[in-house]
């Protein structure tokens, strides 16, 4: 967010994020995590979704989209998505 790289946010946006895991606690690939993100002062969730293809990958962000208050889809932010899994 602070260098300007997260789809729907600002650097001087302020707000929360939760962490939803999914799957077991074991480290087995590929490893998917979804954030939620909440603006201050804002209804709207902006979630993202980071996978780790291994051990020795870096995280690469493959899906975030926007809904609001109330869960219902608003968009989809493009995602240049590079050396994912096919």
């Amino acid at each position: 967010k602070n260098q300007g790289r997260q789809p729907g946010w600002h650097e001087y946006d302020h707000g929360t994020i939760t962490l939803r895991s999914q799957g077991t606690d074991e480290e087995a690939y590929p490893m998917a995590r979804t954030f939620k993100c909440i603006k201050e002062h804002r209804n709207d969730i902006y979630i993202y979704t980071v996978v780790k293809a291994s051990s020795d990958s870096d995280w690469q962000l493959t899906r975030a989209w926007e809904t609001n208050g109330k869960g219902r889809f608003v968009r989809e932010f493009p995602v240049a998505i590079s050396n994912v899994l096919p």
